[in-house]
C-alpha cells in the first residue's frame, strides 16, 4: 500500500515537472544569417522617441479645437502618417520594449530572471544598426547592450537614485533627456571624429521618455499631471527634433517615429490586455515615410477614436508592435533583427515600388530562416522578371505562413502532453483504486474539481453551490435532529456566498484586516490545539461542518484516519461527500471575494505589509501558492500566464497530499494573497 502510495506521488510530481518543461521555454531560435537589402534606402538616420506609459487616446485628445499634442498632431495632418500601435499582455516596460525594438513579444523563460530581464541573448534594431545613441531609463537601455551589442551602443543614463527622487514628478526625467541630448549635440558639432561618425549610414538615435509613465502610476492617466505631462513631452519632441535637424544642417535624411510602449488603465497601472493598456500611439514623419492621404474612405476599426480625435477621413495605419522594427530597418536599409517575428508595414514606406518589393523579400527571408522554408528562389525569380506586384502578395503571404509555422512547431508538443496526461491518469485511477465504486468516486472528485476550477475566472458558481450546500440539511435527518444547526448551517451559506457574488476586489484594500487575520489566525490555532489534539487539522478545518452533519459529533474523525484494505473496500458515500466539501472550501478560502486576474491591479500599496523593495520574483511566490491542466498556456500578461499554472499546480498538490494543509498555515495565505496584491511594475 505505501509503495502504490509513494508511486501516485512520483506519478504526479513527473507530470507536474512535465508541464513546466513544455512550456517553461524560449520562442527564440539562433544561428539564421541576418539579411539586408541591398538598394539605397530612403533614409540615413532613425530617430525613435518612446513615451513610456502613454495612451492613444489621450495623445491624441482633442477639445474645442484645442490639441493636447498641437506638434504632434501637426505631423499627423499635414506631414507624415500615423495609427495605432497594437501591443498585447504582458503591457510591461521591458516586454513591450523588446517587442518594440527586437520585433517579439514576452519569452516566458524571462520567469528565471524574475522577469528584470531575458535570459536568452537576442538580436534587435540596435544592433543591426551603424551605432545607436541613446538617452533614457537605465531599466530600459541596458537591455539592448548586451553581447556583441555593447560596442554598438552609447548610453546617457540617469541613475536609479534620481529616478526614484522624480517619482513624483516625472516630467524631470523627460527634461533630464532633452537637456543631456542638447549637450552631447553641442560636444558633437566640435568634435569632427563623433560628428563623422554620427553622419554615417544606418545610424539610430533613441530617446526613452518615462516621465508619463512616472505620473501615471503615481497618480493616474485622467489627472492633470499626467496630461501636462504630454504637453510637455510635445514641446520636447518638437524641440528635440530642431536640435537633432540643426545638427544635420536639415539634410532630409531623417526618419523621426513616435510612439510608446504600452498604455495604462485608469486606475494607474498595466500588465494585462484592456485597450487602455494595449493601444499606443503611432506617428512616423520624415524621410521615407508616406504623407498622410485626406480625404480617404473610413475604415471600420472597430472602435469610435478616429471620430473621437476628430481625425475621420484621414488615413489611419494601425500596426502591430512587433511591425515596428521591420519598418525602422527598412526606413535606413539595415537587416531586420534575426528574431523578429513582425510583417514589414508598407503602407508606412514612400519608397519605389522595387524597393518596397526587396523589402518584403528581406523581411520573408528572416521569417523563414526561423521557419526553415525554401520558397525564396521563386520570389527571387519575380523580382528579376519584374513581376512586383506579385512579389509584394507572394512575399507577405509568406511571411504570414512563416509566423503560424513558428508558433505550430513552438507549441507542438502541448496538445500532446495534455492528452497523454489525462489518458494516464484515469488509467492510473481505475489500475490501481480498491474497488470500482471508489475509482468512479475519485473519478467523480476529479470533475468537480475541473469544475471548481471555472470558477477561478466566474465565481458566481460559488455562490450557486454554497446556496444549494446550505439547502443540503433540509434534504436529511437533520432538521429534526437539530434545527438549530440547519438554520445555522444554511445561514452561513447564505453569507459565505453573497462575497463571490460582488464585484472581484482590486484596488482596495485595508491594512486592518492584515491584522485582524493574523489574531484570528493564532485564535484557531489554539482552539483546533486544545479541542482536537489529535486531530489533522486542516481535514477539521474544512470538514467539521460535513462531519457533525454525519453523526453531530466530532469523534467520527478517527475513522478517516484508520482506514485498513477491508475498510477502504466498503467505501462509503460519506468519505466522497467529504473530499467534496473539502475541495469546495479550499476553492471558496482562495477566490471567495476575488479571482486572480482581478489581482491585475498592480498597485505596490498593499505589499507594503510584507514587501518594501520592487522584486517581481518575489510577486511570483506570492501567487504560486494559489489550474486546470487544460488551460495551461504561455500566452497573456504574467498574471494570466501565471494564473493558468496555479489553476494547474493546487489542484495537482490537493490529490497528491490532501492532508498536508494546516489550517493555520491556510489561513495565513488566505489572507497573504488576498491583500498581497502584485507590485507593480514602476517603468
Amino acid at each position: 500500500m505505501k509503495l502504490l502510495i509513494i508511486a501516485g506521488i512520483l506519478m504526479h510530481i513527473i507530470y507536474l515537472v512535465a508541464v513546466f518543461e513544455n512550456y517553461i521555454c524560449s520562442p527564440l531560435v539562433h544561428g539564421m544569417q541576418a539579411y539586408s537589402i541591398r538598394q539605397r534606402p530612403p533614409a540615413k538616420r532613425l530617430v525613435l522617441f518612446v513615451s513610456d506609459g502613454l495612451r492613444a487616446d489621450k495623445l491624441f485628445h482633442i477639445k474645442d479645437d484645442i490639441a493636447r499634442a498641437p506638434y504632434l498632431r501637426d505631423k499627423v495632418l499635414h506631414h507624415g502618417s500615423w495609427g495605432v500601435s497594437h501591443t498585447r499582455a504582458p503591457t510591461e516596460t521591458r516586454p513591450a520594449h523588446i517587442a518594440l525594438i527586437a520585433g517579439f513579444f514576452e519569452d516566458i523563460t524571462a520567469i528565471k530572471k524574475g522577469w528584470k530581464e531575458n535570459p536568452v541573448e537576442f538580436d534587435s534594431v540596435f544592433n543591426q544598426s551603424y551605432h545607436t545613441w541613446s538617452w533614457g531609463s537605465p531599466d530600459v537601455l541596458p537591455l539592448f547592450s548586451k553581447g556583441n551589442a555593447k560596442r554598438k551602443m552609447t548610453m546617457s543614463m540617469y541613475t536609479l537614485d534620481y529616478q526614484n527622487y522624480a517619482y513624483h514628478n516625472g516630467v524631470l526625467l523627460d527634461k533630464w533627456v532633452v537637456d543631456n541630448l542638447k549637450v552631447y549635440f553641442e560636444e558633437a558639432k566640435g568634435n569632427p571624429t563623433l560628428r563623422r561618425n554620427m553622419d554615417q549610414q544606418g545610424v539610430v538615435i533613441f530617446c526613452h521618455l518615462l516621465g508619463v509613465d512616472t505620473n501615471g502610476h503615481y497618480e493616474n492617466p485622467k489627472s492633470e499631471q499626467y496630461s501636462q505631462n504630454i504637453k510637455y513631452v510635445d514641446g520636447a519632441i518638437k524641440q528635440m527634433v530642431s536640435i537633432i535637424e540643426d545638427f544635420f544642417d536639415h539634410d532630409g535624411n531623417t526618419a523621426f517615429i513616435f510612439t510608446s510602449d504600452h498604455g495604462m488603465k485608469d486606475t494607474g497601472g498595466h500588465g494585462s490586455g484592456s485597450v487602455e493598456e494595449t493601444f499606443s500611439p503611432f506617428i512616423a514623419w520624415g524621410a521615407g515615410i508616406a504623407r498622410p492621404v485626406h480625404p480617404y474612405p473610413t475604415i471600420n476599426y472597430n472602435d469610435k477614436f478616429s471620430s473621437e480625435w476628430k481625425l475621420l477621413g484621414h488615413r489611419r495605419l494601425d500596426v502591430k508592435q512587433i511591425d515596428v522594427p521591420p519598418l525602422m530597418s527598412t526606413l535606413i536599409g539595415i537587416s531586420i533583427p534575426v528574431n523578429s517575428m513582425g510583417i514589414l508595414p508598407i503602407s508606412y514606406l514612400n519608397a519605389s515600388k522595387s524597393y518596397i518589393a526587396e523589402s518584403m523579400i528581406v523581411n520573408a527571408k528572416q521569417l523563414v530562416a526561423q521557419f526553415e522554408e525554401k520558397w525564396l528562389n521563386r520570389l527571387v525569380k519575380l523580382h528579376r522578371n519584374g513581376a512586383y506586384d506579385k512579389v509584394i502578395e507572394s512575399s507577405q503571404n509568406l511571411a504570414q505562413l512563416a509566423v503560424k509555422g513558428i508558433n505550430y512547431y513552438y507549441t507542438y508538443n502541448q496538445a500532446t502532453l495534455r492528452y497523454e496526461t489525462l489518458l494516464n491518469i484515469a488509467k492510473h485511477i481505475i489500475a490501481n483504486s480498491l474497488s470500482t465504486y471508489a475509482a468512479f468516486a475519485v473519478i467523480g472528485v476529479t470533475v468537480f474539481a475541473e469544475c471548481m476550477a471555472i470558477s477561478f475566472n466566474h465565481r458566481m458558481v460559488l455562490t450557486v453551490t454554497l446556496i444549494f450546500l446550505g439547502l443540503w440539511p433540509l434534504t436529511i435527518s437533520l432538521v429534526a435532529k437539530n434545527k438549530f444547526l440547519a438554520g445555522y448551517w444554511l445561514l452561513s451559506c447564505i453569507l459565505v456566498g453573497v462575497f463571490p457574488y460582488l464585484p472581484p476586489i482590486e484596488s482596495t484594500f485595508e491594512y486592518s484586516f492584515v491584522m485582524i487575520a493574523g489574531i484570528m489566525t493564532v485564535l484557531i490555532g489554539i482552539y483546533l490545539q486544545i479541542r482536537f489534539k489529535r486531530m489533522r487539522y486542516s481535514i477539521i478545518l474544512f470538514q467539521l461542518s460535513s462531519i457533525y452533519f454525519e453523526n453531530g459529533t466530532p469523534k467520527t474523525l478517527p475513522k478517516l484516519y484508520n482506514l485498513d484494505a477491508e475498510t477502504a473496500k466498503k467505501f462509503q458515500v460519506s468519505y466522497l461527500r467529504i473530499t467534496i466539501l473539502f475541495l469546495l472550501f479550499v476553492t471558496v478560502a482562495f477566490f471567495g471575494i476575488t479571482n486572480i486576474i482581478s489581482l491585475n491591479s498592480l498597485s505596490p500599496k498593499p505589499t507594503y505589509c510584507f514587501l518594501t523593495v520592487f522584486t517581481p520574483l518575489a510577486k511570483v511566490m506570492l501567487y504560486v501558492c494559489k489550474h486546470q491542466f487544460l488551460n495551461v498556456s504561455d500566452e497573456g500578461s504574467w498574471v494570466e500566464i501565471g494564473t493558468k499554472y496555479k489553476h494547474h499546480c493546487p489542484l495537482s498538490h490537493r490529490y497528491v497530499n490532501p492532508c498536508s494543509l494546516d489550517p493555520v498555515v491556510w489561513f495565513n495565505k488566505v489572507f497573504t494573497i488576498v491583500f498581497a496584491l502584485p507590485v507593480k511594475d514602476t517603468c
